[in-house]
């Protein structure tokens, strides 16, 4: 993903009028260290960032140069591009978009689930793949880890409960049940989920079609 840091670091400089010296003087840097950032030769340091953010009062993303909307939206193509391909049972293609979608954006958890998701519909005997035995052992590995960072720094409930079942599912059917039955009792009780919760929040007419659904 490419930033637009330099341009943006001189169009907030100038909107406050300042020149490279001044800003340079106030951060305790060099005046050529300011050009080159500006010119896209180098970006500050790291400990710099939210000094600069905090100087100018925006945010780092607005301070990197990120087009949010630009990035949500490639990132959302990433994964509309995979649910078509596993819509025509294709899992290998699958796993190429996922694999490519992770590689730009490698800390999406979304990205990385469907990921995980795609490997582990390689080694179904139920799946389209003829080789699903050879691929169940490949990607045996890299399952279990995906399946444990997603699990250990996921920040979305839904994503990192999902990731943690099909762990543990994927440990038992791997032979490893004591594995995948720690995993499992990790996993929220039934009597604290959504679907046993949520009954006081039903409208009436809501009430019969949700008790039928449990």
């Amino acid at each position: 993903m490419k930033l637009n840091m330099g341009e943006d670091l001189r169009r907030l400089r100038r909107e406050r009028d300042l020149t490279q010296e001044q800003l340079a003087e106030a951060l305790g840097v060099t005046c050529q260290s300011v050009s080159r950032w500006e010119n896209g030769a180098c970006y500050p340091d790291v400990e710099l960032l939210p000094v600069l953010a905090g100087f100018f009062g925006v945010s780092l993303d607005r301070l990197l140069g990120v087009d949010e909307a630009a990035v949500r939206q490639k990132r959302d193509g990433w994964l509309q591009a995979f649910r078509t391909a596993l819509s025509r049972g294709a899992v290998n293609d699958g796993i190429r978009i996922a694999r490519a979608g992770t590689a730009e954006f490698p800390n999406d958890f979304a990205l990385l689930n469907k990921l995980m998701y795609a490997l582990f519909l390689a080694g179904d005997e139920d799946g389209n793949s003829p080789d699903w035995r050879e691929d169940r052992a490949r990607f045996d590995a890299e399952i279990v880890a995906l399946g444990e960072r997603i699990a250990k720094y996921c920040p979305d409930t839904d994503i990192r409960l999902e990731a943690t079942a099909r762990l543990a599912f994927h440990h038992c059917d791997m032979g490893r049940p004591e594995t995948g039955r720690a995993l499992y009792e990790t996993l929220p009780p039934l009597g604290f989920c959504r679907e046993a919760q949520c009954w006081p929040g039903l409208r009436a007419d809501e009430r019969l079609p949700h008790a039928r659904r449990l």
